[in-house]
């Protein structure tokens, strides 16, 4: 038996009401993550990203909440750093 290739064409649009570092591109990469991350939190899982500065994490983690449905989901974010002054 052969192998079957499907090949999945994502179209979006250019939101102009938004800013442009807030723009996020649908990469392979990134729809993986916001699935897993997703599921992962519908099935009452936590979840920890890690990774180098500037990957990604924060983007990833925030538009993956701003898709869950806000009558069922209270989101609350909160930035922090290590680098915070006492």
């Amino acid at each position: 038996m052969g192998l079957r290739f499907l090949v999945l064409e994502l179209l979006f649009f250019l939101k102009f009401r938004i800013p442009f570092y807030k723009m996020i591109v649908p990469t392979v990469d990134t729809i993986r993550y916001e699935y897993l991350i997703r599921n992962l939190l519908l099935n009452k899982q936590q979840v920890l990203l890690v990774g180098n500065v500037g990957t990604g994490k924060t983007t990833i983690a925030e538009n993956v909440l701003q898709k869950l449905d806000s009558i069922i989901y209270n989101i609350l974010i909160i930035h922090m750093s290590a680098q915070v002054n006492r």
